[in-house]
């Protein structure tokens, strides 16, 4: 059982995949959006759609009003829609299916309105959507099939930046509750 203390502090340092995985869990919906907006920035490069940044960044903010995350939802489903790999004919383009995956996990990251339950616990899934498009950018980096290590070792770099993301936004969660500026 979480107390209200062990759910205020964070750890020094998250280092591990469960200890990432229950401190997500345990931040609020509002939280949740703005950590999985950092993961996707990590990542956004990767969809080659220089209009996401400024929708990246306002999903990030504790300010941002319901009615522009609507409006970046409304605007990602467009990109969304004429992005879909499937619909591009011929061979496995990997560059393709990442930027997909980082519009997926914007999609996720807005969710479909504020009572969609899948925004209440969406950052695990943005963190996952987020690897996943790491590693299609490095599959079409190295088509040869030779980047086993590299491909591991890009996987691993993604994993880190979050782990170290979300260390430092707990960081700043728990200083902001200190100051009485949470």
């Amino acid at each position: 059982m979480i107390t209200s203390a062990q759910s205020v502090t964070a750890p020094d340092s998250i280092d591990d995949q469960e200890t990432f995985r229950r401190a997500l869990l345990r931040l609020p919906a509002d939280q949740q959006r703005r950590i999985a907006a950092r993961f996707i920035g990590n990542v956004l490069e990767l969809a080659h759609e220089p209009e996401l940044n400024a929708m990246q960044a306002a999903l990030s903010r504790a300010e941002t009003q319901e009615r522009e995350i609507d409006e970046i939802r409304r605007i990602i489903g467009e990109i969304h829609a004429r992005s879909h790999p499937d619909r591009m004919p011929g061979a496995v383009d990997y560059r393709r299916h990442a930027a997909y995956l980082v519009l997926e996990a914007l999609m996720l990251c807005a969710g479909r309105g504020p009572d969609d339950r899948r925004r209440m616990r969406c950052a695990e899934q943005v963190a996952a959507y987020c690897r996943l498009a790491r590693l299609c950018a490095g599959l079409a980096a190295d088509r040869a099939g030779s980047c086993r290590g590299t491909l591991e070792r890009r996987l691993q770099q993604e994993i880190k930046a979050q782990f170290r993301m979300l260390s430092r936004f707990l960081a700043e969660k728990e200083s902001g509750a200190r100051s009485g500026n949470a």
